[in-house]
């Protein structure tokens, strides 16, 4: 079966006791298991590392190229909702199962939900973990045959001056 994202975007940024998140809306017709998780990490990994995301796009849905990119971690992704577009089009005759009047519900359940997730990042560092994990292996990711990636080192962060060795 073929997947379509219909679109993937950045909706803001939000706090919850203390802990940052940025708010990312992805819509499609279905997900393979860590595809968001993968999608995520490729974001995050051409961000921290200045990568070109034209070329690294191109690699990564490309139909004849396997590559590896970091898998973001579970925790800090949450599910809001489940849109069944096409179910609601095809059987409108049928009651909806767009939840709406669910939505108050759904919305306090969220932010326990979110508190929960901020208080196991506090407590875990599992995003912090993860960063580090995926600049201890940056090499590995995307391929550096592919020249997608950057210098090696975090954007910010100052390459380490090679010692000076007897030629």
């Amino acid at each position: 079966a073929r997947r379509h994202i219909s679109f993937f975007r950045w909706n803001g940024l939000k706090i919850v006791d203390g802990v940052e998140y940025v708010s990312l809306i992805v819509e499609g017709q279905s997900f393979m298991i860590y595809q968001i998780r993968k999608m995520v990490g490729l974001v995050v990994f051409l961000i921290r590392y200045k990568g070109d995301a034209t070329a690294a796009f191109k690699v990564a849905f490309s139909r004849d190229d396997k590559v590896q990119m970091p898998v973001a971690p579970a925790n800090g992704l949450l599910l809001e909702r489940v849109l069944y577009t096409a179910y609601d089009k095809r059987f409108g005759h049928l009651p909806s199962l767009s939840f709406a009047d669910l939505k108050e519900q759904m919305d306090e359940f969220k932010l326990k939900v979110e508190a929960e997730v901020a208080e196991h990042e506090r407590r875990g560092l599992i995003t912090m973990r993860w960063l580090r994990d995926v600049d201890r292996h940056y090499h590995l990711w995307l391929t550096p045959a592919r020249d997608v990636g950057g210098p090696g080192k975090p954007a910010g962060e100052e390459a380490e001056e090679e010692p000076a060795g007897d030629d």
